[in-house]
Order: C-alpha cells, then structure tokens, then sequence
C-alpha cells in the first residue's frame, strides 16, 4: 500500500512500556533519549555490575547505529524502533539466534512475510529481490562475558525517499501501522519466552524463518575470502555451507549473498 503515514515526533512512551511489561509479567526497565549516536554504545559504556537485566534503551534519533562489522545504521527522526537491550541468557552462542526468531515472530503479528537472511537482517521476499527490513547485532559487554547487549533495528516509515534501494519500511507493508511501544513489547515478550527454550529447538525455530537456508550463496568471510556454495543449514556455529567442491564450511562471521538461480 502506498504510504500515508508521517514518522513518529514523539519519543515512545516508557511508562506505557513499563505497564504493558508488567501486565505481561516480563522484567524489563525502560530508557527512551531524543538523540544518541548508538543505543549499543549507550549500554555498552556503562559498567557492567550497574546495569541490570532486562534493561532497554531505545532512541528516537540513532546519528551512527551500530550495525555488523562496525559499519553504521542511519536513521531520520521518529522513523524506525531503534533499540538496544542486556540480557544475560543460558546459552550466549545462541543469541543472534534468539534475537532474529523473536524479532521476526513479533514482527508476523502485522505482517506474515517478515523473515530472516542470515546472519540477522529481517527481510522481505518481493519481485525485485530481498528487501531489508531492519537488522540486529549482539555484542558481549567487555566486562562480562555472561552479558549480550542486543541491538535491534526496524524501519516503521519513511519521511521521504528509502536510504537505500534496498530499504523498505512497515509502512510499505501494512495498512494499519502499529505503535512502536506496542512491537516492543511484543518482541520482548518473544525474547523471555525463547530464552526458556533449548538451542536445538531455537535452532528449528530459525531454520523455519530462515530465507538463507536451500539457497544458493556467495559467503565474504572477515579475511576476504570468497566463497559460493549452497547454504544447507543455520545452527548456533554458524551458516552451513557446502562448497563447489563438495566441502561443508561453517562460517560463524561473514557477508552472505543470496544468488540467484538460473
């Protein structure tokens, strides 16, 4: 559907959040700021003994968010949900799971074809190829190897024209736009429910919200390598992937291309 829909002016309403968590039994603080460069960095700053929890930090205006090997996620005021959460779960190998399964379930409430390209983008499946819904990374606290500070991004609107032509916005997806607090929560509540489950039922989980998994990929490792192959499955090691020559390679970091068939 063509877009009506103006970006928030507001900052999201944490006593709102605060009683919707409650009504839900999930312990969760909130933190909303007009303007911050990352809301990882933001949490990531502070000392690790002082931070509980459950605690999110969400930004109205993200100027540099933090995306996957250090590059940048811009946002315009009042556009997207841009948000950062500490979590201390079970098994920490399995967060980037985690997050993407309860990101995108969440997100399937207002519209079905949410899904996931691994290693965490959330994408849409159009005419015209992937396109890029938001996008999650999680990083260890430097002081705490049992604390992840999970950052998450979603395009809600777009004040203008896309940032990227691969960008697309809730907005281009559904009639009936629903709040951030109301995604929020709802995904937080995702994120309780799933730290309560075992890694190979995560491991499923994903595998079926998973774009990647059957697909033909070209994989750019941290150390420039390239390689293409067929990604056969997702596990909390990593992309599977069954090389040209037959070999399976699991990556735990890199780019992965989806190719397309002839």
């Amino acid at each position: 559907p063509a877009s009506t829909h103006k970006s928030f002016e507001q900052l999201p309403d944490t006593g709102e959040l605060a009683r919707r968590a409650f009504e839900l039994n999930i312990e969760y603080s909130f933190e909303a700021v007009a303007e911050e460069d990352s809301t990882q960095r933001y949490l990531l700053a502070r000392t690790a003994s002082q931070m509980p929890t459950g605690t999110v930090a969400i930004a109205h205006h993200q100027t540099a968010g933090q995306g996957r090997l250090s590059r940048t996620w811009q946002t315009r005021p009042g556009e997207g949900l841009m948000f950062s959460v500490a979590l201390r779960p079970p098994h920490l190998l399995s967060v980037p799971l985690l997050a993407g399964v309860a990101t995108a379930t969440a997100l399937r409430q207002w519209c079905s074809v949410v899904a996931l390209k691994w290693p965490n983008d959330l994408v849409v499946e159009t005419p015209d190829g992937l396109r890029k819904l938001g996008g999650i990374v999680a990083s260890v606290h430097p002081e705490d190897p049992t604390l992840a500070i999970v950052g998450i991004g979603i395009n809600f609107v777009f004040d203008g024209v896309a940032p990227t032509d691969v960008a697309i916005a809730l907005t281009d997806l559904v009639e009936d736009l629903p709040s951030r607090e109301a995604v929020l929560i709802e995904l937080l509540d995702h994120i309780d429910r799933l730290q309560r489950t075992d890694v190979t039922n995560l491991e499923g989980l994903y595998r079926a919200l998973s774009l990647t998994v059957g697909r033909r990929v070209r994989v750019h490792t941290v150390d420039g390598q390239i390689v293409e192959g067929n990604a056969d499955d997702v596990s909390s090691a990593g992309v599977h992937v069954v090389d040209d020559m037959g070999l399976l390679r699991i990556f735990s970091s890199a780019d992965v291309e989806h190719l397309r068939t002839s």
